[in-house]
């Protein structure tokens, strides 16, 4: 029998903010309140409901310092909800990170392992090996581990947490330096030699300053560790310098020994409210109107004048209406719309192809001291986050698919904060980078993993090449299929390309067969001509642990390019 499903709602505004002695104390009453309320009910809804009343209620035991009510109450709903929503959910590791923080906190560092070690594992499965949340438990047990003076165990999960996040996030992102420096730190901690330490604390401080900004945790940690490095080795002008430029006390900074945890897991609901700009109930009646029922009437009803449809759309009142389709009775004023800007703008919410298409034609026309090509980009931006395609793909053939807003925001920001994977999916087609930063330095990914929706991480996972769990539990091996690449004539390919899929699969402790595999798109003559077809040759030692070989790869081949045989290739297993 399938798990009752869990209605996401989000935080009532009832909720005290977390913010003083008093307020948490208050936050305690509060969810105990909840828990109260959601125990006299007896339905499977309600029942999940409790669990996250009770879930709440131990994160304020914890804000509050009341570590044994938390830990009690938290052991209480560990299991049920792992049994009920499996280590895919998140309220599954927001129980088990709060619970980790408990046992840190009382120096119960060996329960914190087998804790977060239990935790990596049931993600690992249920999400893959490169998953984010994967990588963060990895990088962060390793951390417990350096501490327990376990240097072995911490390098093998470091490597593997950073050949991960090197491929999900990109050797430059922030997360994957924190766990290049922790990596660094093992190797001085093993050898008593700061070369490498001296070479990556400088570069990560660097890059992590530019993309959170000097007042960042994180930032600032590693500051405060490069500081202690130049002190120990005897460089003073340069801990000096760091001192200056963000304001620290050098007696502040004094270990080396400093380890870089993540915190990416979500640990707080994503609440989506209603946004202003929400087109208003007249205009999508009007919008999605289609035909000439123009009558003059309506036109001055609607208050546009002529000389602003004129100005912005280069048609007359009579030729606008007839576009849009303006009924002749509608009996309303929209006074705001008297220019081509918010013309399109409600149009990109509201995704009326056809108007978009006729401004867009008009707008790129228009010359003046206003900027046009901005109006466009808006639209682009209202596109991607309302979740129409057909908008996006019109808007980018006027504006760059990365153009940014005054936040540094472009289209697939946008796309993710809305989950709007269609729209995501169709930009990453356009050329969209993944890397491009926000003023508040989140790539599109971070936003995803921020509002944790999976289904667009893994879109962005698939593109960057990462390993993704599939959602059958098992793989068929063919029977049937093309040997030999050498039966095929380059010149009957050329142009074409062929998509490889690398599959891994492993039997857990449960006996469960787990199975991931990577998506790759080659020409096929370049895979013709390759000696290395049958092997992984991607091991790349410099961002990680080393790439395993596949169990086995399967290729596809565009179906018209096979006469008279399936339309793959299988290579074999291992």
């Amino acid at each position: 029998m399938s798990s009752p499903s869990r209605e996401s709602s989000p935080v009532s505004t009832s909720e005290p903010e977390q913010n003083s002695k008093e307020c948490r104390e208050k936050s305690i009453t509060y969810w105990r309140g909840e828990v109260e309320r959601q125990q006299a009910s007896q339905t499977l809804t309600e029942g999940n409901k409790l669990l996250e009343a009770k879930l709440w209620l131990g994160r304020a035991y914890f804000r509050n310092e009341q570590f044994d009510d938390a830990e009690s109450i938290l052991q209480d709903v560990r299991g049920q909800m792992l049994k009920l929503w499996g280590w895919a959910d998140r309220y599954s590791l927001i129980c088990v990170t709060l619970l980790g923080k408990i046992f840190l906190s009382n120096d119960r560092l060996n329960e914190a392992c087998r804790l977060y070690e239990e935790a990596l594992t049931g993600v690992r499965h249920s999400l893959g090996s490169e998953h984010p949340w994967t990588s963060q438990l990895q990088n962060n047990i390793a951390c417990f581990f350096i501490h327990k003076k376990d240097l072995p165990a911490a390098e093998t999960l470091l490597r593997k947490s950073l050949r991960a996040k090197s491929t999900v996030f990109g050797p430059n992102h922030g997360n994957t330096l924190k766990t290049k420096c922790n990596l660094a730190l093992v190797s001085y901690l093993q050898n008593k030699e700061t070369n490498e330490l001296e070479l990556v604390l400088p570069s990560a401080l660097n890059s992590i300053k530019e993309q959170w900004g000097k007042e960042n945790r994180d930032t600032r940690a590693i500051v405060r560790q490069l500081i202690s490095l130049y002190l120990e080795t005897g460089n003073r002008e340069g801990g000096n310098q760091l001192c200056d430029e963000f304001n620290i006390e050098a007696s502040t900074a004094t270990k080396v020994l400093v380890t870089h945890y993540d915190n990416y897991i979500p640990t707080a609901r994503t609440i989506c409210t209603l946004r202003e700009e929400d087109p208003f109930l007249e205009l999508s009646k009007l919008l999605s109107t289609l035909g000439p029922q123009y009558s003059e009437k309506a036109a001055t009803a609607l208050n546009w004048t002529r000389e602003k449809i004129m100005k912005w759309t280069e048609m007359s009142v009579s030729e606008f209406a007839d576009l849009v389709g303006l009924p002749e009775v509608l009996g309303i004023t929209l006074g705001c719309l008297t220019d081509a800007k918010e013309l399109l703008r409600e149009a990109a919410i509201l995704g009326h192809e056809e108007t978009v298409i006729a401004l867009l034609e008009k707008m790129s026309k228009v010359k003046g001291e206003h900027d046009v090509k901005q109006d466009i980009i808006e639209a682009l931006h209202y596109g991607c986050f309302y979740g129409n395609e057909w908008v996006v793909g019109n808007c980018l053939a006027y504006v760059p698919v990365d153009a940014a807003d005054i936040d540094g925001q472009t289209g697939l920001h946008k796309a993710a904060c809305q989950r709007n994977y269609s729209v995501a999916a169709a930009l990453l087609e356009f050329g969209a980078d993944l890397d491009k930063r926000d003023k508040w330095g989140n790539t599109p990914l971070d936003t995803a993993i921020h509002r944790h929706y999976p289904e667009t991480i893994r879109l962005f996972m698939t593109h960057r090449g990462a390993l993704v769990a599939s959602s059958r539990p098992t793989v068929e091996v063919p029977l049937t299929g093309i040997s030999s690449l050498k039966d095929l004539k380059v010149d009957k390919h050329i142009g074409m390309n062929a998509t490889i899929v690398d599959f891994y699969i492993e039997t857990n402790i449960d006996g469960d067969t787990v199975e991931e595999h990577r998506l790759e798109q080659k020409p096929v003559e370049a895979l013709i001509w390759d000696e290395e077809i049958g092997s992984d040759a991607s091991n790349d030692m410099t961002s990680g642990e080393a790439s395993p070989d596949p169990d086995f790869k399967w290729i596809h081949l565009p179906a018209n390019n096979v006469r008279n045989r399936p339309a793959y290739i299988y290579i074999g297993t291992n």
